[in-house]
């Protein structure tokens, strides 16, 4: 959900309708009825799927409130699992799962959406992505086992492994803040909540 559009994926999976509050605006259709893996309208009403495509690995499409693409990135060599633009519309944030030294890695690719350059790389072994948030300036990333935040040139602010804990909640969308919810135990409720700056200072933890 953007300011002023939404996206919804059919139930079929290969199309994404973008929708205003007087209606239906335009419709994305992947190519040859393959999937469509994610997407996510941006704050500004930006939107970036994440798609398969013949020949590829996979695509990533953006576009803007008009429905016009601005944007086309075919990956040869890495399988993408999500995308989103930062609010500014300025950068496109892109997450590809690939290996780092024999390891599992998510790895953050950032590409300027007006030079269509990457412009910032950063890798995070032993780490499965969940989820993602982007401000103008901050990469929010959820793994399975660690939260990072990272600038949009790659530089590491934060990465909190959560060492055998498991993670039972969180939000990425704080006012300047996000937070987890960390338990010993699969099930139950002793658990602890930490809050972090988006500079990646621990703020705050309750048990």
């Amino acid at each position: 959900v953007g300011t002023e559009l939404a996206a919804v994926c059919d139930a079929q999976g290969d199309a994404v309708h973008v929708l205003s509050s007087t209606g239906l605006r335009w419709t994305h259709k992947s190519s040859d009825g393959l999937l469509c893996y994610c997407a996510r309208m941006s704050s500004g009403d930006y939107l970036a799927v994440t798609e398969q495509k013949i020949g590829y690995k996979a695509s990533v499409c953006v576009y803007d409130k008009s429905g016009t693409l601005i944007f086309r990135f075919d990956s040869h060599d890495n399988y993408l699992s999500d995308a989103v633009v930062t609010p500014d519309g300025k950068h496109l944030v892109v997450i590809a799962l690939g290996e780092d030294n024999g390891a599992f890695a998510s790895r953050v690719i950032v590409y300027d959406l007006v030079t269509a350059q990457r412009t910032g790389e950063y890798s995070l072994p032993d780490a499965l992505s969940l989820d993602l948030c982007v401000t103008d300036e901050r990469v929010l990333l959820l793994c399975d086992k660690r939260l990072a935040i990272l600038s949009l040139e790659g530089d590491t602010c934060l990465n909190y492994a959560y060492n055998e804990r498991y993670l039972h909640d969180y939000t990425l969308t704080g006012e300047d803040f996000c937070a987890l919810l960390l338990g010993r135990y699969q099930s139950g409720n002793v658990c602890q909540l930490t809050t972090f700056s988006l500079d990646g200072e621990k703020l705050a933890a309750l048990e």
